[in-house]
């Protein structure tokens, strides 16, 4: 069923359904101050073209993994800081797939170099692990 009234407004089940955001979320986002729906005269949310955009972007920012509080502030940012909140998105992901190619190539050389699954029991092992923190300029006990 569309809930879209003459005026062009949706009900919170009808955005939930066309956003595929379940309407707890919508609520959610509302009383984070990332939504503001209008209200018909029983009390009822109404969405508008307005909200149905700015809900796009919304679920667009947590793709991109922005928390709820980042993404407040980028909405309520104008152009060029925007921008700034952004780049400075944008560089913590970059550092956070460095981290994760980190771990990914840490634990491929475990794999690589574990006798029958059990990485301690290679005597190549113990090479890795003194390798691999004279790589990161640690220091062994």
């Amino acid at each position: 069923m569309n809930a879209t009234r003459e005026d062009g407004r949706r009900t919170i089940g009808d955005v939930a359904r066309a956003c595929g955001v379940p309407a707890h979320v919508l609520r959610h986002w509302e009383n984070e101050g990332l939504l503001h729906p209008g209200r018909d005269a029983a009390g009822n949310r109404q969405y508008g073209a307005e909200d149905l955009h700015r809900i796009a972007i919304i679920v667009l920012g947590k793709q991109m993994e922005l928390g709820l509080d980042r993404m407040r502030h980028v909405l309520a940012a104008d152009p060029e800081r925007r921008r700034a909140l952004l780049e400075a998105h944008h560089a913590a992901v970059d550092e956070r797939i460095a981290a994760l190619r980190t771990a990914q190539e840490l634990t491929r050389r475990v794999l690589d170099h574990g006798a029958a699954g059990d990485a301690e029991a290679c005597a190549r092992f113990e090479e890795v692990i003194v390798e691999t923190v004279r790589e990161r300029a640690c220091t062994l006990p």
